[in-house]
């Protein structure tokens, strides 16, 4: 009965899903997040397995239609920039 917050899942390779999910416990849930657009690794990415799993019974997607970042980190990162 927990949950695991697998975060930039778009960077996991197939293996290293493969391992996360079979860790899964009973009564548990996995919440990947991530953006497909930003995929750093394009060899043994597990993107394509998690799109397909999408039409099962087993996956739920959501996608985000709106910036959810927070303002200040962005005025941050700007400001460090700036910094040498």
């Amino acid at each position: 009965n927990a949950v695991m917050i697998i975060d930039e899942y778009e960077d996991i390779n197939i293996d290293d899903f493969n391992l996360i999910t079979s860790r899964l416990g009973k009564g548990s849930k996995l919440l990947f997040t991530g953006d497909i657009a930003q995929s750093k690794i394009k060899k043994d990415s597990c993107i394509n397995k998690v799109k397909h799993s999408f039409s099962t019974d087993y996956v739920n997607a959501h996608t985000l239609t709106e910036n959810f970042r927070e303002p200040e980190a962005a005025a941050l990162l700007d400001f460090l920039k700036t910094i040498d």
